[in-house]
């Protein structure tokens, strides 16, 4: 059974989540429609704000790291970056192999893929930010 702190923590990953998407959307939008940049430069500021806002917003809220020393924030964003970046790409690799090369549905395939990207990204979270025992 869940205590009430992993609940907690569940579902301000959830709600912080939803924000990290709505802020990829809305500065992708901003990017390429209001300032006319191609489409991967968009696309590539987007995700990198998207990934800052998630990196602020998991540290902060979610697994309540309150620690702000630069070389432990360096060392948090570079892991945190990086696991975004592996999510990201076996998320790219898994649609083409199940989509392009196996012909699955493709809606099907990015929603499941995703349902684990999601539980990667968040085991991944669990582990950069822990606390240490002072």
């Amino acid at each position: 059974m869940m205590n009430n702190k992993k609940i907690k923590m569940l579902l301000l990953y959830v709600i912080f989540g939803v924000g990290t998407t709505i802020v990829n959307l809305l500065l992708f939008q901003w990017l390429y429609y209001g300032l006319g940049a191609g489409t991967v430069v968009s696309n590539v500021l987007a995700w990198v704000g998207a990934v800052l806002f998630a990196f602020v917003t998991n540290k902060w809220f979610v697994f309540e790291s309150k620690k702000w020393n630069l070389k432990l924030i360096c060392k948090e964003l570079s892991s945190f970056a990086g696991c975004r970046c592996a999510t990201g790409l076996l998320d790219l690799v898994a649609v083409y192999i199940t989509v392009d090369l196996l012909h699955q549905e493709a809606m099907h395939m990015k929603i499941i893929i995703n349902i684990l990207v999601i539980i990667l990204n968040y085991v991944a979270s669990k582990i950069i930010f822990r606390k240490k025992e002072e």
